[in-house]
């Protein structure tokens, strides 16, 4: 549920940036899947997937990717850096040195 709610947290946040070519990743393949899948989705968290699945046709072109865990420090070290903040936070350019290094790890994780 967490990640569904996240999956439309983030399609959300691209459309307000009005970026027009998205491609979201993430380490939960049960999601991911249902992202992905045209039919209806009768989970506890369907109608979330199914509010996702339609802002995200807003995009001119979108795409839902599984990442393995080991190559998604990134999306934890970016979680507990979260706590630290009292507001929302945006980071578009110039990431901290900290967050860079594990971002250059997951990229040779992949």
């Amino acid at each position: 549920m967490i990640e569904a709610l996240a999956a439309r947290t983030v399609v959300h946040l691209a459309l307000e940036l009005k970026l027009d070519r998205v491609s979201f990743e993430g380490d939960s393949e049960t999601i991911l899947k249902a992202l992905r899948c045209s039919e209806a989705n009768f989970t506890p968290y369907g109608h979330i997937i199914e509010e996702t699945q339609d802002k995200s046709k807003s995009f001119q072109s979108c795409y839902f990717q599984h990442t393995r865990r080991l190559a998604n420090t990134i999306a934890y070290v970016l979680a507990q850096k979260s706590f630290s903040f009292d507001s929302h936070f945006l980071w578009l350019s110039n990431m901290p040195h900290d967050v860079l290094s594990v971002l250059q790890s997951d990229l040779v994780h992949q």
